[in-house]
């Protein structure tokens, strides 16, 4: 899932026939490797660098999913592949359920 590049198309997880045309959009990895066998693989960030970092990416949020009292949902999807891969382990879960009765 991490090499994926250039997603036309993401798939809301719970709705699977809704779906959001994402193409032309910038994509920024989520997740940084900073750990490898119990061993820290590079230099962290401050805290000050962290919170600036953090404060920064809450930013970009819209208002609206900001607000404590009744607050927006951020729509979140997920790209095609984690959602063959999701539909695919429902069936095998489905087929599971189904042998053991």
């Amino acid at each position: 899932m991490e090499t994926e590049d250039d997603i036309e198309v993401f798939y809301d997880p719970l709705h699977t026939e809704q779906h959001h045309n994402v193409g032309g959009l910038v994509a920024k990895p989520l997740m940084q490797k900073v750990m490898d066998d119990g061993h820290i693989t590079g230099p962290l960030p401050s805290p000050t660098e962290s919170a600036r970092y953090a404060s920064q990416q809450f930013s970009y949020l819209p208002g609206e999913c900001k607000r404590f009292e009744n607050p927006q949902h951020f729509k979140v999807g997920i790209s095609p592949s984690l959602m063959r891969l999701r539909t695919f382990l429902f069936e095998q879960k489905q087929k599971d359920s189904l042998v053991k009765k």
